[in-house]
């Protein structure tokens, strides 16, 4: 599960919105992350824009080394 957190929490990713809609009751949102190829789909409670800089942390799951 991915949370989105306040910015410089230790071990979150940072990224940057590149699409939002809302699908009537949440916000679905695509986000584009430095180090990742593909951007996170993610359906948030609150509005978000593009430009918008959010920072995500893994709160639950199972995390794979390389």
């Amino acid at each position: 599960d991915l949370v989105v957190t306040a910015h410089g929490e230790g071990g979150a990713l940072t990224g940057r919105v590149t699409s939002a809609l809302y699908r009537g009751g949440y916000w679905e949102v695509k986000l584009a992350v430095d180090c990742l190829t593909d951007p996170f789909l993610l359906h948030l409670p609150r509005r978000a824009q593009v430009g918008d800089e959010l920072a995500l942390r893994v709160s639950d799951g199972w995390l794979l080394p390389e």
